[in-house]
């Protein structure tokens, strides 16, 4: 199959690059902006996102869940029956996500107490948390939303969204961050207001959208009734195992910066602002592995399972042929990527050696992403979560390792990323060549 071969491929996975940025916009311009206010809210900022993505995980695993399952009706024909799973899904993950954000709004003073050390790095995490849990329930919707959308091919309309998100929040943060037009400076608390408003912003953008759309609307969208309830406790089967894979990955960054924490403010922030370049270069890969899961649910769903495999090399090379332009630039010229966050000579140095370290990790997180897809496609959720867990040991020990007994500097504990997806390339693939998946298959 040649690279080019499906247009149908491309067609999907293009406009998924602005979902993927949408996914990443609001971390990266409150980096961007918090980086000019002061190391502290920029360490801050990265520890209060990890909290978040641990308080989303649940909801989260049900949007996988209704990907799956509605993917694997429309494969079978049933477009009808697709939209009817996502109703009832989509108004089980709002609820689920809206008392998650009330539990976070409750503990989240407790549990900065408990784990956090520097009091500054906690009171800047709380000022943020505080203003930022009412974004969880639009947030969730918007993930739901997209999900549909790739499903039904209509990925399009997830550009001018992402636009919308970004041009709402950089100009909200920076109103609201540094009090301009007549407000008060804010902070990192500006910081979490404009994130919120700009998601509700895009919540009734794509709301409206699905509403107005003959395509969807006419197959029942926000009509609940005649729900297969059958097909619902299957949701709730497959959604719980992926929301523990959620968990595992939103435990597994929050610990990283947990260690990082240990070692010290500059380590930490810098941690931060690498991560941020890591969300970019990880764009091209989660769009085509989003892709790629939709396509092998729809071909188990047609029964065509000798198209698995080529599908995967086809979006293995295409991410690679797109991710391939930033990993040169994160390789040949690290310092004039972080200039953009405005980093003083502490960070700039150890920052650049990490993101080199980062950028050549690409090489196996973006094959180690499509076979690792393939895998929760095929509906066989709990290896999925086997190789979540299995990356999460390797990377954390030998993060941990490299941080605090070795003392290495944050380059070293970067090489623990490399490592994690090495292992996650050879299980997801083994597993895939194994077959075992097959009795999950329908």
């Amino acid at each position: 199959m040649k690279l080019f071969g499906s247009r149908a491929l491309w067609a999907l996975s293009i406009p998924l690059l602005f979902a993927e940025i949408s996914e990443i916009v609001l971390h990266v311009t409150d980096t961007l902006f918090l980086s000019r206010v002061g190391v502290t809210e920029l360490g801050a900022v990265g520890l209060a996102d990890s909290g978040i993505e641990i308080a989303l995980v649940l909801a989260l695993g049900l949007v996988d869940g209704i990907q799956i399952l509605t993917a694997r009706q429309i494969g079978r024909g049933r477009p009808r029956r697709a939209v009817r799973i996502f109703n009832l899904g989509f108004l089980l993950t709002v609820g689920v996500s809206t008392i998650l954000a009330l539990l976070l709004r409750l503990n989240a003073v407790a549990l900065a107490d408990w784990i956090i050390e520097s009091e500054a790095v906690g009171a800047a995490l709380l000022q943020f948390v505080d203003v930022a849990w009412i974004g969880i329930p639009f947030t969730v919707a918007c993930f739901a939303y997209s999900a549909l959308l790739v499903n039904f091919g209509r990925t399009r309309v997830l550009v001018p969204a992402t636009l919308l998100l970004l041009v709402t929040n950089a100009a909200l943060d920076y109103v609201l961050i540094f009090g301009k037009l007549g407000f008060s400076p804010m902070g990192i608390r500006g910081a979490a207001l404009g994130s919120v408003i700009a998601e509700i912003v895009v919540f009734v953008f794509l709301t409206a959208y699905l509403w107005r759309s003959p395509a969807i609307r006419r197959y029942g969208i926000f009509r609940v009734g005649g729900t297969p309830w059958r097909l619902f406790a299957r949701l709730i089967r497959i959604s719980i195992p992926v929301s523990l894979q959620g968990l595992v990955e939103a435990v597994r960054w929050f610990v990283f910066f947990l260690i990082l924490e240990r070692v010290g403010l500059v380590a930490l922030a810098v941690a931060n602002v690498v991560y941020v370049c890591y969300s970019v270069l990880r764009i091209p890969s989660e769009a085509f592995g989003e892709v790629t899961c939709s396509t092998v649910s729809r071909l188990i769903g047609r029964e065509r399972l000798d198209r698995i495999e080529p599908v995967v090399h086809q979006s293995t090379r295409a991410a690679a042929l797109v991710t391939l332009p930033l990993i040169a630039t994160a390789l040949l010229v690290p310092e004039w990527v972080l200039s953009v966050f405005d980093l003083d000579a502490a960070l700039l140095a150890p920052g650049a050696a990490s993101l080199r370290v980062v950028a050549l990790a690409m090489a196996v997180i973006v094959p180690g992403e499509m076979w690792f897809t393939a895998v929760l496609g095929t509906g066989d959720t709990r290896a999925a979560l086997g190789i979540e867990i299995t990356l999460t040991v390797v990377m954390l020990t030998t993060c941990w390792l490299a941080a605090i007994p070795l003392a290495g500097g944050p380059a070293l504990t970067w090489c623990s990323l490399g490592l994690g997806w090495l292992v996650t390339l050879a299980v997801s693939y083994g597993w895939m060549k194994s077959g075992a998946w097959k009795a999950y298959a329908y």
